[in-house]
């Protein structure tokens, strides 16, 4: 998941993409593509997936990003891979007690271990979060984001305006010398 200093989220990959040059030993039936902590029990299985793996995968990093604490971290892969296809998941109010119960309901839908009982859209998915966050009176938008990540990365964007300023006198010279 990458914030640009504009407030603009994007996901760029879920760790499944097959590449143009990709071998059919690559990517035969039962071969696991991706990271093993977001894998949907499906995909950890080694079975067909779809759209709703993605749901999954984003349901483990809200539970994440909203608890502070990973959802599945075994010893290893294969650990890991047990916790996804065997363990009752924890619910986010049990890492947080304070945990509010509506956004719980999202995440709890979106990680549920049978795809039939998933968010089928993400769309569906984004107007339950919506929702909450209108709900909830949470201040979020694009706006709110980039003052956020701009203050954040306040340095940062302070020397690369600085080499940007260097980068543009240099051009400058060049330009003036050609003439």
């Amino acid at each position: 998941i990458v914030v640009t200093f504009t407030g603009d989220v994007k996901i760029v990959d879920f760790g499944i993409a097959k590449s143009e040059k990709a071998t059919a030993e690559d990517t035969k039936d039962g071969a696991l593509k991706g990271k093993v902590p977001y894998m949907s029990p499906e995909q950890a299985a080694g079975k067909d997936i779809d759209l709703r793996s993605d749901i999954f995968a984003v349901g483990v990093v809200l539970f994440e990003l909203t608890t502070g604490k990973r959802l599945f971290k075994g010893q290893n892969e294969f650990e890991t891979l047990k916790l996804i296809l065997e363990s009752d998941y924890p619910a986010p109010s049990d890492v947080r007690p304070d945990y509010p119960k509506p956004l719980e309901r999202i995440v709890m839908r979106a990680l549920a271990k049978r795809r039939e009982d998933r968010y089928q859209s993400a769309r569906e998915m984004q107007a339950d979060l919506e929702a909450f966050v209108r709900e909830e009176r949470i201040a979020c938008s694009a706006v709110n984001l980039t003052h956020w990540m701009q203050m954040l990365f306040a340095d940062k964007l302070a020397q690369q305006n600085e080499a940007l300023q260097d980068i543009k006198q240099l051009a400058d010279v060049i330009a003036a010398q050609q003439k």
